[in-house]
């Protein structure tokens, strides 16, 4: 039986353990907030490989967050003013959901799609606690703060050397010829 070790955490996990600490330091002792949950979220999902990863995911989420905030905010007003009709809720619901996918793909922002649905969802659900725009304004804030501290920890901390033009090119040369390789043996 060959015992398994537990892993030794790498420079990505050290790395998002610092910004979720940071997160809770803005959330608890700044800002006075209850709830970082959606910043540590978005922390944690814009914690990327490299700076240059960060930024793209980073800059997704808030693209998609802030077009799935509005949509669930025209969507609340639709379906609960004057009242809440749950018919309107079964037919735009959806629809909504299609059409914020079919935007996010026209944007070609398919790395979006899942971040700006449970924006979306988790705003348009909520709306008996907040009223839908500051819902809504709430997590776009909290997306922007946690991506943004996920990108400074990503930039200032054990920044990767980036390989430049000529290493690439051999690296990739090198896998294509293991691929070639691993052919051959077929």
């Amino acid at each position: 039986m060959v015992k398994k070790s537990f892993p030794k955490p790498g420079w990505r996990v050290i790395k998002t353990a610092i910004a979720i600490f940071l997160c809770l330091i803005i959330y608890h002792f700044i800002f006075h907030r209850q709830n970082p949950m959606v910043a540590c979220l978005s922390a944690v999902f814009s914690m990327r490989e490299n700076v240059s990863l960060s930024y793209n995911f980073g800059k997704s989420r808030i693209i998609s967050n802030g077009i799935g905030g509005l949509y669930a905010v025209l969507l609340v007003f639709i379906v609960y003013y004057p009242h809440y009709h749950q018919w309107l809720e079964l037919i735009f619901l959806p629809l909504a959901l299609m059409l914020f996918i079919l935007t996010m793909l026209y944007l070609n922002n398919k790395a979006g799609i899942i971040n700006g649905t449970a924006a979306l969802l988790m705003i348009f659900f909520t709306t008996a606690t907040y009223h839908p725009l500051y819902s809504a304004l709430l997590r776009f804030g909290d997306t922007i703060i946690g991506a943004f501290v996920a990108f400074l920890v990503n930039y200032f901390i054990h920044r990767p050397k980036q390989k430049s033009v000529e290493e690439q090119k051999i690296a990739i040369e090198h896998q294509i010829e293991k691929l070639q390789q691993q052919l051959d043996e077929l």
